[in-house]
């Protein structure tokens, strides 16, 4: 609690979905952080439905640049997912250290409603 009786905010949690852009969205959590003097955790979420239709053979998906159909891989998914995984903690790492903001980092699978 805080001097005027509430509760004091100790950690900020973001969510993120990998198959949406980021945006300001490190810098502006990290803000936040910053004012509550809070600790901001980041937790990367992969959807196993998605992993599951891309493993069926008969799926496919439309290029976005190119409106090519190609067939689903839930390797490839599974390996853009880390790479992009890897970028968003390096943005959250960049702004928390500017910002001088204790952060943490998780991948975690499951669906989104269900955390």
């Amino acid at each position: 609690m805080n001097g005027q009786g509430v509760p004091a905010v100790r950690r900020v949690v973001v969510l993120i979905d990998p198959n949406r852009p980021l945006g300001a969205l490190p810098e502006v959590a990290t803000r936040v952080a910053a004012d509550f003097g809070a600790e901001l955790s980041v937790l990367y979420i992969e959807d196993p439905d998605l992993i599951r239709l891309a493993s069926l053979s008969f799926t496919s998906e439309l290029g976005e640049h190119t409106a090519r159909s190609r067939q689903l891989d839930a390797e490839q998914l599974m390996r853009l997912w880390r790479q992009n995984a890897g970028r968003v903690e390096s943005r959250f790492a960049a702004a928390a250290q500017s910002a001088g903001v204790g952060w943490s980092f998780r991948v975690e699978r499951g669906l989104l409603l269900a955390l």
